[in-house]
């Protein structure tokens, strides 16, 4: 594991206890190394998957940059070397993914690997999800290339993406996307 200066997680992966759903976690942070805590959760929340691992940070200016990799936090973030890219900033997003049958070879699993990024600007950002949506066939025909778009994470970035990018905020987004959503 790397060092973070407030938290020193340890935790032993056992492939029999593997989970079945994804692990998420969200750091928010002042003058820590927000990549380096969220590495750590991760690596605390192996058991809920070991497909896929990923790290977002917001830099200071606002922008996101994400990092990500297949297999074990270890394996996939490179034993931390690959957060060394990521911007120093206060909040951190991540996830460890399991895997389910739409992700079958090593690229569409990699291609679902999370956090997912969207969004301009002022209003970008990184997204992790956890679940199924009832209506996800009927909703993925309402984009523009649905046959890019197979999993619920991507279809939601998708279309909080094309509510930014036609001018709504974040915020509004957000809301008029998890109206749809069933």
């Amino acid at each position: 594991m790397i060092d973070a200066e407030t938290v020193d997680l340890d935790f032993e992966f056992n492939e029999e206890e593997k989970g079945h759903e994804c692990g998420i976690v969200g750091v928010c942070a002042e003058g820590v190394d927000v990549a380096a805590l969220s590495y750590n959760a991760l690596f605390a929340l192996q058991h809920r998957g070991h497909d896929s691992a990923g790290v977002a940070v917001m830099a200071t200016d606002g922008s996101i940059m994400c990092t990500k990799g297949l297999g074990t936090v270890e394996k996939g973030l490179r034993e931390g070397d690959a957060l060394k890219g990521l911007p120093a900033g206060s909040i951190a997003s991540g996830q460890v993914r399991y895997s389910t049958n739409e992700t079958i070879s090593d690229e569409s699993k990699f291609n679902a690997a999370q956090p997912l990024l969207g969004g301009i600007g002022r209003s970008s950002f990184a997204l992790s999800h956890n679940g199924h949506l009832v209506n996800f066939s009927e909703l993925r025909q309402g984009l523009p290339k649905p046959e890019d778009c197979y999993t619920d994470s991507q279809l939601m970035t998708c279309m909080i993406d094309r509510e930014v990018k036609s001018g709504a905020d974040l915020y509004e987004g957000i809301v008029s996307t998890t109206k749809q959503l069933n």
